[in-house]
């Protein structure tokens, strides 16, 4: 940049934006250390590698994902309701019916599991298992097969464990 170099730009961009992700990409080590100054979240050295790019990137859009207020509408038997995916513990299937377990309450609905996954951003929901959609912020620890949720104990199912577990460290990675 001719009048400006990238850690003036980056400042520039800090003062007017709080919350932008910054990302440095050059080939001047210093940067790294300086970026913490302007809460960079990360940077890459030059030329850039798909071995190093391709996962930042994937931790970008992660952020990016988790600070979006997706809502959801889900229709009851007493009519439809709208709830914000932050607020969402986990999702259960029981008789084939759904119950929303939120930071409202808990609420019946009518629907199934997959199409209400398919509504709500990937990378803050997990299933532990057939019968969970699990919100990944609302998770206390995992204690042997079970998930802890709030004060709920959710069962992980032998095939979705290795999955799950992933998916969790892919969140709690990208979330600072």
């Amino acid at each position: 940049m001719p009048d400006i170099d990238g850690m003036r730009a980056a400042e520039k961009l800090r003062e007017k934006d709080a919350l932008v992700l910054l990302v440095f990409v050059t080939n001047m080590r210093q940067y790294a250390v300086r970026g913490y100054s302007v809460n960079a979240l990360d940077f890459i050295i030059k030329p850039p590698v798909r071995a190093t790019f391709f996962p930042l990137m994937d931790k970008v859009q992660r952020i990016l994902d988790a600070r979006t207020g997706t809502d959801i509408s889900v229709k009851t038997a007493a009519g439809m309701y709208r709830v914000a995916a932050r607020d969402i513990r986990y999702i259960e299937v029981r008789r084939h019916r759904l119950f929303f377990h939120t930071e409202q309450g808990d609420f019946e609905a009518w629907g199934n599991l997959r199409d209400i996954e398919r509504m709500l951003p990937q990378a803050l929901f997990s299933r532990c298992n057939l019968c969970y959609l699990v919100g990944l912020a609302h998770v206390r620890g995992v204690e042997g097969e079970e998930v802890l949720v709030g004060e709920d104990r959710l069962k992980i199912s032998r095939p979705r464990r290795k999955e799950f577990l992933a998916e969790m460290a892919r969140y709690f990675g990208s979330v600072r």
